[in-house]
């Protein structure tokens, strides 16, 4: 069900199975520019939700945010064919089945009105990107950080656990294993928390909203800060 958080904004929630027993929150942010909807990490839809989303416009721009959030673009990008489909350029080579119409760059080329991007360099197994829209003062992550304070089962609990993001906002321990270059990733993130924004959303977790948000996601990042 789409759930309004701002004027142009709205965001969808639901449960990814990754495994047996294991389910993880996951969410869509979509976005009204001038030219129409701007679809952040599509998940599983039926046509019930597909319509509640045509009625707020046009799709025109399908964002797959890294290499690890894809599984459900090509549905998408079938649904909503006229939409362009934006990915790290690494995704091409793992989803070579995958369309992908334009590789995602750093800085406000893509969306130049509404959208500011920043890479996260130095984890390129991942390749996320991270957007600003400055309208409504709203970043949007993707895996950079979770905010997971309730969860599907124990099985679900102890894999949180087992990742350190469970009931805090943190970043995952996968983290620690996949950057090759920390001080890079640290100089992106700093860029990122030069931005101005009141509000995160991330795929993973509660939103964050208030004065405190820049100093709550600062804190989750101190791993990668640490490193710059």
């Amino acid at each position: 069900m789409l759930n309004q958080l701002d004027d142009e904004l709205w965001c969808v929630d639901a449960l990814q199975p990754l495994g047996p027993g294991v389910q993880f929150p996951a969410r869509m942010t979509i976005v009204r520019l001038a030219d129409g909807l701007w679809v952040h990490s599509p998940i599983a839809m039926d046509d019930a939700l597909a319509a509640q989303i045509n009625e707020l416009g046009p799709v025109r721009h399908l964002v797959a945010p890294n290499c690890f959030h894809h599984l459900h673009m090509g549905p998408a990008s079938a649904r909503w064919p006229d939409a362009k489909v934006y990915a790290p350029v690494g995704l091409r080579a793992k989803r070579s089945d995958l369309r992908i119409d334009v590789d995602l760059v750093d800085g406000q080329g893509h969306w130049p009105d509404a959208i500011d991007v920043v890479e996260i360099a130095g984890a390129p197994a991942l390749s996320e990107f991270v957007f600003l829209h400055r309208p409504s003062g709203t970043l949007v992550l993707c895996d950079l950080a979770f905010n997971m304070h309730e969860a599907t089962g124990a099985l679900t609990k102890l894999v949180l656990r087992m990742v350190g993001a469970w009931q805090r906002t943190t970043q995952s321990k996968l983290w620690r294993r996949i950057t090759k270059d920390r001080a890079a990733a640290g100089r992106c993130c700093e860029r990122m928390l030069a931005l101005e924004f009141s509000r995160v959303i991330m795929s993973h977790g509660q939103i964050i909203e208030g004065a405190d948000a820049n100093q709550r996601l600062r804190d989750a990042l101190e791993w990668m800060l640490a490193g710059k």
